[in-house]
């Protein structure tokens, strides 16, 4: 098949959707497709050898603040009417979108060009005539059966589940990295928490902080360090100054994703208490892949990616939080075998072999 992965973002930014994008098209390559991926323009280096198109775009706070949903259909617009031509004379067997705000333009295009569209969503941005853009696709796919839920209950429609993928290669079990631990704590034999994500309030963070504060007296070696950058830092610093942990939570900044499994391998417990409901949970999976033993919120798609083999608590519950890691803390035969079900868990389900394997099987 010919096909095109569409993505203003691909080229762009670093993250879940841009990942899926370059991820599938190199897998799909290696099957022997043909896989085009268009994006906007940026300096941003490609992460694979595939055929990159990119466009001038005008940025979502060029333009009048009538909402953000606005703001994002133009920003996306801007750049369509540069790509339009080439998409239509491209001739794709199928076009594969991520964001609903493509739907408009690409359904349109792909009625002149022959091709087929597939949207693969990765959550909740719904706008008026959403339902019946969705009605004109070839395949509509959600990231999760709890997001297809979400999208069944907006909209009566329910799409096929694509869960998102791991690289198992660039997200394995390491040795310890003693260098890197004795670095950040100046001892090879601390306990760690670790945390990655973006510093937002719905991530959830500042209950691990309290749980830690209920867990300092007994167990005098453990530190919880925190990867990421964001907008909700200054209430995290206030929070690890309220329960006078100043020198058991230290923030990482931002860790370049490549370099994320050299610091899972220090970690003896991976945290994400998500307060928000969340689709999928990527960064869960890269630390299950990486085998290490993983503490989720027990909502939205997290429970699918951590199935059996890792623990739920409810959101915003310091107290079972601290609990769960008091268990697992005193038991090191407890976190091997869950972070080696972790593991075992997202090569069977959540490698992108797996997810492209169900792509082709919904495109035949």
């Amino acid at each position: 098949m010919k096909i095109a992965l569409y993505n203003l973002t691909t080229t762009v930014l670093s993250g879940g959707i841009e990942t899926f994008n370059w991820e599938v098209g190199r897998e799909l390559q290696r099957r022997g497709h043909e896989v085009h991926l268009y994006g906007g323009v940026s300096s941003q280096a490609a992460k694979y050898p595939l055929p990159v198109f990119t466009y001038p775009f005008r940025s979502r706070d060029q333009f009048p603040n009538f909402g953000m949903r606005f703001q994002k259909m133009a920003e996306r617009w801007s750049m369509a009417r540069n790509a339009a031509e080439d998409v239509r004379k491209g001739k794709y067997d199928v076009i594969i979108i991520r964001k609903p705000y493509d739907l408009p333009w690409i359904l349109w295009i792909a009625k002149q060009s022959g091709s087929r569209v597939a949207f693969c969503s990765g959550g909740t941005e719904f706008f008026p005539g959403y339902e019946r853009l969705i009605r004109k696709l070839d395949l509509f796919t959600a990231c999760s059966s709890f997001n297809a839920g979400q999208i069944e209950d907006y909209c009566g429609i329910r799409p096929k589940v694509l869960y998102n993928g791991v690289d198992t290669e660039a997200f394995q079990p390491l040795p310890i990295d003693t260098a890197l631990k004795t670095k950040l704590l100046s001892s090879s034999d601390a306990r760690v928490i670790f945390s990655a994500a973006r510093l937002k309030r719905f991530k959830g963070f500042q209950h691990v902080i309290a749980a830690v504060a209920q867990l300092q007296s007994e167990f005098p070696d453990v530190y919880y360090l925190i990867a990421g950058e964001g907008p909700f830092r200054s209430e995290l610093d206030e929070c690890v100054r309220r329960f006078h942990l100043a020198d058991r939570v230290k923030f990482l900044g931002t860790v370049p994703h490549y370099l994320l499994s050299q610091y899972y391998s220090i970690a003896d417990v991976a945290v994400f208490p998500s307060l928000y409901l969340e689709t999928f949970g990527i960064s869960i999976a890269e630390a299950m892949s990486c085998g290490v033993p993983v503490i989720g919120s027990d909502s939205g798609g997290i429970p699918e990616v951590i199935g059996d083999a890792g623990i739920l608590c409810a959101p915003g519950n310091n107290d079972q939080l601290a609990d769960q890691l008091r268990e697992l803390l005193r038991n090191k035969t407890d976190l091997r075998q869950m972070g080696m079900r972790g593991r075992e868990r997202v090569m069977s389900h959540f490698t992108w072999q797996h997810t492209v394997d169900r792509l082709e099987s919904y495109l035949q």
